[in-house]
Order: C-alpha cells, then sequence, then structure tokens
C-alpha cells in the first residue's frame, strides 16, 4: 500500500512551470513551422500552376503566329502590308488573352537561304519563319513566360492561265479562217482584220491595252475591254525563258525524264497504221523531247506531252495528242506550221508557241489543213506578232476550263496554291 500511494503522490507532483512553458513554446513554433512549410508550398503549386498554365498559353500563341505566318504568306493580298520582295515580313504584337493575361507576340519571316553556295542565295518559294509568344506582365519579369518556335515554310505555287482560248504576248491580229470560242487576252494591241484568206471570229471578249477599229477590222462577239498592266508590254503569258521544258518533271515528288528524240529523228509518222505513244513507267507523263526542227506526218496519236525545242512542221493527217493530267499537250519553242492541204492537227490540253503560228503550201479548196485545240492557246510570242500574216489554215481555239491546266508549264505568272511545312521547330 504505501507503495502504491507512494507512486500516485508522485503522479500527482507538476511539473516546474518553466519546462512546461518551454514544451508549449515548442509546440506553437513546430505548429507555426508547419503552417509555414504548407503556405510556402501551396504558394509555390499556386505559382507552378500558374506558370504551367502561361506556359500551354505560350506555346499556342507562338503556334498562332506560325499559322498566321502561313496564312500570309499564301494570301499576300490580304496582309497588313508586304515588303519590298512581296511578302509579309511579320508583326509585334500585345495581346490580351480570354483568361485575362497580357501577352506579346513576335513573327520574323525571312526568305530562306541556300547556305551551300558562296554567297548564300534565296531558295524561290521558300520562308524561315520564327514565332516568340510571351504570356505575363511585362512589369514583372520573374512571372513572365516565353516560348519560341520555327518553322521552314515552302509556298506551293503554280502557273494558272487566264480563263480565255487564247493568251497571247506582244500584239495580236487575227487573221484567216481562225475561231476562237472564249475570251482572248493579248499584252498589247489587238485586232480582227478581215480578208481574203478568211474572217476571223472571237466568240467571247477581247482584253487588251488598246485596240484597232474601223473598215476592214471586226469586234468580238463580247466586245473589247481593257486589261490593265503594270508597264506596257508586261507579258501575261509565259515566253520561252519561262517555260518548262519538261526534260525532267516530277510526279508525287519523283523525278522522271522525258523520252528524247535522237539527232537522226526528223518525223514522227504512222505510214504503217496508226502510231500511237503511251506513257511507260519511267515517264508517267508520256512526255517526248525533240531538240531542232521536227515533222508530224500522218497517223500519230500522243498520250502524252510533246515538247519541239525549235520549229515544229504539221504535215500529216489525224494526228492527235491527249496529255496526262497536269501536263500541257504541245510546247513550241519556234514557229508551228500548218502544212497545206488537207493535214489535221488536235491537241486536248494547252498548247504553246513561242514564236509565230504559220501556214505553207498550196491550198486546194475544200482541203483547207485545220488546227483544233480544246483547252487554251498561249503565244508566248516577245517579239514581231504570234500569227503571221497570210496564214490561212482553218484554226478552231476552244476554251476548255478542264483541259487549261499545266501547272508547271511556267516558271513566272505563278500563283500561290497552298503551304508545305519543310521542317516544324527552329533550326
Amino acid at each position: 500500500m504505501g507503495t502504491l500511494a507512494t507512486q500516485l503522490r508522485l503522479r500527482r507532483r507538476r511539473l516546474p512551470r518553466g519546462v512546461a512553458l518551454m514544451m508549449v513554446i515548442a509546440v506553437i513554433a513546430i505548429a507555426a513551422v508547419l503552417g509555414y512549410v504548407m503556405l510556402s508550398t501551396a504558394s509555390l503549386q499556386n505559382r507552378a500552376g500558374s506558370n504551367q498554365s502561361k506556359l500551354v498559353s505560350a506555346d499556342y500563341l507562338a503556334e498562332s503566329g506560325l499559322n498566321i505566318a502561313m496564312y500570309y504568306l499564301q494570301h499576300p493580298e490580304q496582309s497588313p502590308a508586304t515588303n519590298a520582295d512581296g511578302y509579309w515580313a511579320g508583326m509585334n504584337s500585345n495581346y490580351t488573352l480570354p483568361n485575362g493575361s497580357p501577352s506579346t507576340l513576335i513573327v520574323s519571316v525571312t526568305q530562306a537561304l541556300d547556305t551551300s553556295t558562296a554567297p548564300s542565295t534565296s531558295v524561290p518559294w521558300t520562308y524561315e519563319v520564327v514565332s516568340s509568344a510571351s504570356v505575363g506582365s511585362s512589369d514583372d519579369p520573374s512571372r513572365r513566360v516565353t516560348r519560341t518556335t520555327g518553322a521552314r515554310i515552302f509556298v506551293r505555287s503554280e502557273y494558272v492561265m487566264r480563263p480565255g482560248a487564247v493568251l497571247a504576248n506582244n500584239n495580236i491580229t487575227f487573221v484567216g479562217p481562225i475561231t476562237a470560242n472564249g475570251d482572248v487576252y493579248g499584252s498589247k494591241n489587238m485586232a480582227l482584220k478581215n480578208g481574203p484568206s478568211g474572217t476571223p471570229v472571237v466568240n467571247g471578249a477581247g482584253y487588251s491595252m488598246t485596240q484597232t477599229t474601223g473598215a476592214g477590222y471586226l469586234f468580238p462577239r463580247d466586245l473589247y475591254h481593257g486589261i490593265v498592266n503594270s508597264s506596257a508590254g508586261t507579258p501575261i503569258a509565259p515566253r520561252n525563258a519561262d517555260v518548262n521544258l519538261y526534260k525532267t518533271y516530277t510526279v508525287d515528288d519523283k523525278p522522271y525524264s522525258a523520252d528524247i528524240l535522237d539527232a537522226l529523228t526528223s518525223l514522227l509518222n504512222g505510214l504503217l497504221g496508226l502510231l500511237t505513244r503511251q506513257p511507260s513507267a519511267n515517264n508517267p507523263g508520256g512526255v517526248m523531247f525533240k531538240e531542232g526542227t521536227f515533222t508530224l506526218s500522218d497517223n500519230v496519236t500522243i498520250n502524252g506531252t510533246l515538247v519541239v525545242d525549235g520549229d515544229l512542221i504539221v504535215n500529216g493527217a489525224n494526228i492527235t495528242i491527249n496529255p496526262q493530267p497536269g501536263f500541257p499537250a504541245l510546247v513550241v519553242t519556234g514557229n508551228l506550221e500548218m502544212v497545206h492541204s488537207g493535214k489535221s492537227l488536235t491537241t486536248n490540253g494547252v498548247t504553246y508557241v513561242g514564236k509565230q503560228l504559220k501556214s505553207s503550201g498550196t491550198l486546194i479548196p475544200l482541203l483547207n489543213s485545220t488546227l483544233t485545240v480544246n483547252g487554251g492557246m498561249i503565244f508566248g510570242t516577245p517579239d514581231g506578232v504570234p500569227i503571221a500574216p497570210g496564214y490561212n489554215a482553218k484554226t478552231i481555239l476552244n476554251y476548255n476550263a478542264a483541259k487549261a491546266r499545266a501547272p508547271e508549264l511556267s516558271s513566272a505568272l505563278r500563283e500561290r496554291k497552298g503551304v508545305t511545312i519543310v521542317r516544324w521547330g527552329l533550326p
């Protein structure tokens, strides 16, 4: 019992006041430290969450800058301004995002350079874009998040023919039995001259800078209209220096070569029956290339493209050229000469003549040689006149929008048709 009582008395003894106070202070200090840690952690988490939100916003805003650049490079006419080279060069603008955060977007657009040459040369239709976005107040740089990205962009372009049966550089006078079913475009003066070799007809409008009218001259069905060029003589059609000869070409980004007609080949004919030239696995465009004067004789069908870097003489009947989709039917850098009588050539696609349309030989009545173009006729003639005086072959030039397509015909007079990302991100 004594022992138990002693124990009870000992348990009822109180700690010294100083010790108890120290323990209370220690507990309060620990609680304060824990509270501070909790508040600090919450503050860091809040700031981290805010920075993450800013980071995501900056990423999206920077990519938006790339999309803006792609749109304005494809549609420069829609951009706020273009530089001396004709493209949108970028921007530096401040915004307030939907969540209320202030932001800045800086976009820089420059012509891509080929550094493998000395000095470096620009890469046609290719641009380097750098887009930098900052989110957060500029007054507090420590809380401002910046993201920068970039891209190398190729603007897809193609030659687009004006919607007409005939496009002609220089002065053009229609003589002889020529019928153009569609509009006619000329870069300078245009005339329809009635004469002994026949009556020209234009079933459409005539667009030119000036026109010749009066006695002996006719009007297009839909009359003449002015055409505006930035300077006199500006070409509205590709010229020989611009035209594609298709000795090499690409289909679905794969390179191919034309079939080269050797120097001994001066004519192509089907005297022993119909001769048909077809595309092949190595030449899917069915392109045939001939350098120098070339003669087409009877019964020839080309299911592809004929390119003559020189003069083409049509001295045969029943000749037809059917190009593959996206290719021209006929490209002649020199003269296209129709021989009389009873000869015939039909091209079912874009037909280009670099110099003159001519006729030769003796015309037998009712056996007029005939040239028919279904698609569009282009005269690149930089000097002289596209149709030779005295031309008297029966000629029918039909505009056909579906066949008037040859996107790679010319390196000039091209329109933007889309964009391709060559590289996404900074180099």
